[in-house]
Parts: structure tokens; sequence; C-alpha cells
């Protein structure tokens, strides 16, 4: 409907954020509340509701919040550099156990983040193709995400190549397909081919007893006698001959179909093999350029995890204990 049109669209964000740095916390929080956990904007606008207490002046609630989203969202950059912010609040407020267990909390999850941003780095190389088409099934959307935007966003030259590789990949499937279909041909022509062989086995044979037996009648015509029993030979003679004929024909017709099903066969090959070369020569067409910018984004991935992991402990360390 008109309402989730709006959330989905960046619009709404600004509108949010409009609405927070004119000082109208009560509607941002009320807008904000429309967006329901399962939707894409729910750790932005969780933020953005933290961040409207925080300029309030409720740092519990802001905090309250913020561990919500972590909570929530664990696997999530933003959600995890939210903990720094309520830290930052908490030891503006003297309350440094409080500030020391919030960066905890920040670095743990960021560094499990990390860890799983591992499975990114990958070093077989068709399994890191499949990173720009698929999420593998252990690692978590958030961090899929991150390591997307990070490939589209710092590898400029790949959203071009990203739309040649996908039409290559549309054009494997429809090689797929036309290997399945031509298979089934060629199993068709085998079978053709088989009945044509049997087909021309049988007029063949046929052919070699009518001469015989023409011969055979042929051998009892008498020269000069026309009595009935010669006429009838006769005629019988003629008729055989015109089976003959028609027979020969038949088996050049057989003969016929038999070479253009061999040519159909080898054609459907010739064919078959000419596309699986112009896959592999298209799939190999900047393909290295597209896995060195993979393992260039893998690293910016696991880099920002480990990066807010180490914030939070240098911020650790620079709270005075017992402030």
């Amino acid at each position: 409907d008109k309402g989730e049109k709006l959330i989905d669209s960046y619009a709404f964000i600004l509108q949010i954020a409009s609405l927070i740095n004119a000082g109208d916390y009560a509607l941002a929080r009320t807008q904000l509340r429309s967006v329901p956990l399962s939707h894409p904007k729910a750790v932005t606008a969780g933020l953005l509701m933290a961040e409207s207490y925080r300029l309030e002046g409720d740092t519990s609630a802001a905090r309250a919040w913020f561990l919500r989203v972590a909570s929530t969202f664990p696997h999530h950059l933003e959600a995890q550099r939210g903990l720094l912010s309520a830290a930052l609040d908490a030891e503006r407020d003297g309350q440094a156990d409080l500030a020391r267990a919030l960066l905890q909390r920040s670095a743990d999850l960021a560094e499990a983040s990390a860890a799983l941003a591992n499975g990114l780095a990958l070093d077989n190389d068709r399994e890191k193709a499949d990173l720009l088409f698929a999420r593998p099934e252990d690692i978590p959307p958030p961090v899929y995400r991150n390591f997307q935007q990070s490939l589209l966003s710092e590898e400029p030259e790949i959203a071009a190549l990203l739309s040649q590789i996908r039409a290559v990949r549309q054009q494997h499937a429809c090689i797929k397909r036309n290997l399945q279909a031509t298979r089934g041909q060629q199993a068709a022509l085998a079978q053709a081919q088989a009945l044509y062989q049997q087909q021309r086995n049988a007029v063949f044979e046929a052919i070699a007893q009518r001469k015989e037996k023409i011969a055979t009648l042929k051998q009892q015509i008498q020269p000069g006698v026309l009595d009935q029993k010669q006429v009838s030979l006769r005629k019988e003679i003629r008729a055989q001959e015109n089976l003959l004929i028609r027979e020969q024909i038949a088996l050049a017709s057989v003969e016929k179909n038999l070479q253009s099903a061999g040519q159909m066969a080898l054609s459907a090959e010739q064919e078959l093999s000419a596309m699986k070369e112009a896959f592999k020569r298209r799939w190999g067409e900047d393909m290295g350029t597209v896995l060195d910018a993979l393992d260039r984004s893998a690293q910016r991935t696991i880099g920002a995890y480990r990066d807010t992991a180490g914030l939070a402990y240098q911020n650790m360390g620079e709270i005075k204990s017992g402030q």
C-alpha cells in the first residue's frame, strides 16, 4: 500500500531526519514506529529512534534503543557502531562501568561478524565468483550486504562488468537448455537412424527377392509362344518389375533420410560445441578483474568489522576506571 511504499523510499528517511533536525521528536518517533522489524530499513529506523531520544537528552531511552537494535540485528555494522554512541553517552553521564560494558558488547559483536565475514575470502575461483549472485548460507544477510555495497561503491568498474557477467550467465542457462534439447534431439535422431537402417535392410532384402522372382519367371518364357500361360507370365513379370521400381525408389528415399539424419546429428553436435566454446570465451573475459575486486571487497568487509572492534577497545582503554 501507500504506507509501505513511503517506508521503502529514501524520502521517508529524509522526512524523519528533517523532523528530528527541527526538534519534532514526538512526530518523528510516531512515524518511525510504523516501520516493522522485518523491514530492510528497520535498523535505520531504530537508530533514528535512539538518536531522537539522545538529542532530546534522554540518554537512558536512547541507550535502550541502541541495545534493542544491536540485539535484534547483531551483525549489522551500524547497529554495532550505535553501541559506541551509547557508550559515549554513558561515559559523559559518569557511568564508566556501563560505558565499558557497552563497548565490550560492540567489540564482541563486531569480532563475531568479522569471523563470519572471513567466509567471504575464498580460494576457489568458482565459489568466489558465485558471491556475485548468491549469499552463502553461513554468511548473515547484513554481512553479505556490506560486502555487496563495498563491491559496488569501491569498485566502480565492477557495476558494468557485473551486468555483462549476468548476461553471460543468462546465456549459460540458455546453453544448458539447448544442451538438453540437443541431447533429446540426438537421441531422437539415433532412433530415427536405427529405424531408417531397419527399413533400408527390409527394402534391400525385398528388392533382392523381387529380382530373384523376376529371373525365375523369365526362365519360364518361351519365345514365340503366346498361349494363355505365356501371356500370364509376361504380365506377372511386368507387374513384378513395376514393384521392383517402386521398391528401388523407396530404397533411395530411405537412404536419403538416413543420410539426412546423420547430417542433423552432426550439425547438432557442432552447434553444441560452438555454444560451449562461446560460453567459455565470454565467461573468461574480465573474470580476473572481477575476482580481484571480490578479494578486495571481502577484505574491506572484514576490515570494517575489525575497525569497529578496534575502536571499541581503544575507547575502553581511554575510559578511566571508576570515573
